[in-house]
């Protein structure tokens, strides 16, 4: 009778100790922890985008691509932190939350980059390389502000990886270039990264495929010395290989070092 007692006993403690744990991750599921920070724009509300300055000041975002997105104002968030004051507002910088937005830069599609426009924390559809605040989870199509839900991710973003063909990618940023030198510049970065690439590839395969002929050939007329043989074989096919990765990995860099 004692040993079910203590059973039963442990029993209930492991549960009385878990079941709050897993109320509270449930209620927060889906939620949002918030931080209660200082806004100097007293016209900021749910649902602008926010920019923090070089004095550490937020505001509403007022620059298409704004480098200095910081985050979005939220209502009732799940957890919020920092004491809250006349000069506070929730604010967060990843997670779901509804942004404002609108079609100034074409209708919004679930799965298009949001960032930040010229119009005071509102939001647009993102088509260029730039600073995004996250991906819209809803379509929006109207003629005026409206609010949608964004998964928050602010990050830079590359044409080279949002999608399509990359030729598609190279010839559009060939006709933006006569206009816009810095295009211009981004485009000479992705063709020499593309070449480099693709001559990296090209030379290690070649290498290797002419490292294993002479290899295999050294075998037949030595077969005594197939053990040096072979050692030799696969130092250089590792050699070879660590080369093309190098150069595979050169060229990404290039494409995504800013």
């Amino acid at each position: 009778m004692i040993i079910p007692a203590i059973t039963l006993t442990v029993f209930s403690i492991v549960t009385l100790l878990l079941l709050p744990s897993f109320a509270f991750a449930q209620e927060l599921t889906g939620g949002q922890i918030a931080r209660n920070l200082e806004v100097e724009d007293s016209d900021a509300s749910a649902g602008d985008i926010l920019s923090i300055t070089a004095s550490d000041a937020l505001l509403r975002s007022s620059a298409a691509y704004d480098v200095n997105i910081f985050g979005v104002v939220v209502d009732d968030p799940a957890i919020v932190l920092n004491a809250q004051t006349d000069a506070t507002k929730s604010i967060i910088s990843a997670g779901e939350a509804e942004v404002k937005v609108s079609t100034t830069n074409g209708n919004i599609e679930v799965g298009d980059f949001i960032t930040s426009s010229a119009e005071s924390g509102v939001g647009q559809k993102a088509t260029d390389e730039g600073i995004v605040l996250g991906k819209a989870l809803a379509s929006y199509s109207g003629s005026g502000i409206g609010t949608i839900p964004v998964l928050l991710n602010i990050h830079h973003q590359s044409p080279i990886v949002s999608g399509g063909d990359l030729w598609e990618k190279i010839s559009a940023l060939a006709a933006k270039s006569l206009d816009e030198p810095d295009s211009f510049q981004l485009l000479l970065r992705y063709l020499f990264a593309l070449i480099l690439g693709s001559a990296s590839f090209i030379l290690g395969f070649t290498f290797a495929a002419r490292a294993i002929r002479t290899g295999i050939t050294a075998i037949g007329r030595n077969p005594l010395a197939k053990g040096t043989i072979q050692s030799s074989m696969f130092f250089n096919l590792f050699a070879v290989l660590a080369l093309a990765v190098s150069g595979v990995g050169l060229s990404l860099f290039i494409i995504f070092y800013r």
